[in-house]
């Protein structure tokens, strides 16, 4: 591969995407999962990944967390930082008939049973725990979930 191929794919990505996929190909390590690495010939081990902290923002309706949906801020041990959309079940059933969606596909969602911060940070301690590949599949920046679901459907009628 050309160095000019790989300049210009960059450079692609990062006008479409707003960087996106260019902090998950720059981390200090390699893609990981259950204490492997991809990308190493013996799949070696990664080192454990820590949840630095997790916010709460884009709440929505706010004061109603048994029925809402926002984006989970994670930041983790070596420097990155994930946006996770989150929903509860009765918030997503409501937006899907709310939007007339049949079927939807695209960024993935958090499911929590409540929105509040202690399961955010439960849920992201979890996925830690499994190295930093279901941060990598989550991350949806600079986005909502409504934005999302009216997105798809303008995409979709």
């Amino acid at each position: 591969m050309e160095k000019g191929t790989v300049r210009r794919a960059i450079e692609a990505m990062a006008h479409e995407m707003g960087g996106y996929w260019l902090r998950y190909y720059n981390s200090r390590g390699r893609v990981s999962w259950v204490g492997r690495t991809l990308g190493s010939p013996g799949g070696g081990q990664a080192e454990a990944l820590r949840v630095v902290s997790v916010a709460l923002t884009e709440a929505y309706p706010p004061r109603r967390p048994a029925q809402a949906c926002g984006v989970v801020q994670v930041r983790v041990s070596d420097g990155r930082e994930f946006s996770l959309l989150a929903a509860t079940p009765a918030w997503f059933e409501r937006a899907f008939s709310k939007f007339g969606l049949e079927f939807y596909f695209g960024p993935l969602v958090l499911f929590v049973g409540s929105l509040e911060p202690l399961t955010a940070r439960r849920a992201a301690r979890a996925m830690a725990a499994q190295g930093d590949l279901w941060f990598c599949l989550y991350d949806t920046p600079r986005t909502t979930l409504p934005q999302v679901l009216a997105a798809f459907k303008s995409r979709h009628e």
